[in-house]
Order: C-alpha cells, then sequence, then structure tokens
C-alpha cells in the first residue's frame, strides 16, 4: 500500500496528463512531431517527479519508525521498498508509452506486451520465490 500511495499513483496520475496532450497533438496540431515531444517532456517531467519518490522509499525504515511502527516490520519494509525501486523507471517509461500509441489509436501495442511480460514475470516470481537461496 505504501508503494501504491507514495509511488505508482504519481507516475499514473501525472501520466494521465499525456492522454490528453498526445491526443491533442495527434488530432489538432500541424506538426507531425507535437505528440513525440510530448511524450519526451513527460518523460523527463516524470522521471524528475521521481527523485522525491525514490528518496522516501530509500528512507522507508525510518519513516516508519518515526510514526511508531514496529522495529522488524519497519525493517523488513524498508528493504522490500529498496527491491521495488528498479522497477519505477520501467513502469513510468511503460505508462509514457501506452499513453502515447493510445492517443494515436495503436491499442493493441501495450496488451501484447503485457501478453509476453506476465509469463516471463510468473516464472521469475516461481524462480526468485520458490528456488532462491534469497
Amino acid at each position: 500500500m505504501f508503494a501504491g500511495v507514495t509511488g505508482y499513483s504519481v507516475i499514473f496520475g501525472l501520466a494521465t496528463a499525456l492522454d490528453t496532450l498526445c491526443a491533442q497533438a495527434v488530432t489538432g496540431s500541424d506538426n507531425q512531431y507535437a505528440a513525440g515531444i510530448w511524450l519526451q517532456r513527460g518523460l523527463c517531467i516524470l522521471s524528475f517527479c521521481l527523485i522525491p519518490v525514490v528518496v522516501l522509499w530509500l528512507h522507508t525504515e525510518d519513516l516508519l519508525l518515526l510514526v511508531k511502527q514496529e522495529p522488524q516490520l519497519a525493517a523488513l519494509s524498508g528493504v522490500y521498498m529498496r527491491y521495488l525501486l528498479p522497477g519505477l523507471l520501467p513502469i513510468l517509461v511503460f505508462e509514457c508509452l501506452k499513453k502515447f500509441l493510445q492517443s494515436q489509436g495503436i491499442y493493441n501495442a501495450s496488451t501484447m506486451i503485457l501478453l509476453v511480460v506476465c509469463p516471463i514475470n510468473a516464472l521469475l516470481n516461481y524462480i526468485l520465490v520458490w528456488r532462491s537461496p534469497l
């Protein structure tokens, strides 16, 4: 829940602006590159917005101890949030690209990507949870 409220909601919320901006660029702009420019701007702005999220996630343990959570729970939560950190940027890029493609009427691309990635995710989860000594 902490990851959803402090990180993923920021990405999904800010990426929603690309729905409007890219759609207007595709349908109403004389510049054929306008949607691509909005995509690049969105990626840059969202990347900068992730900096406070990363700092917050790196200090999750300290924050939870500050609000009087159990030390063991805070420590495990801090470790978990550090493991989630590498996934922030790929989620950001996927969301921005999804909005960009949908604004051009390409709806199947994100579905096809998810069809390929979900089995890989399931396999990696199985390997890392049940077979890895971590």
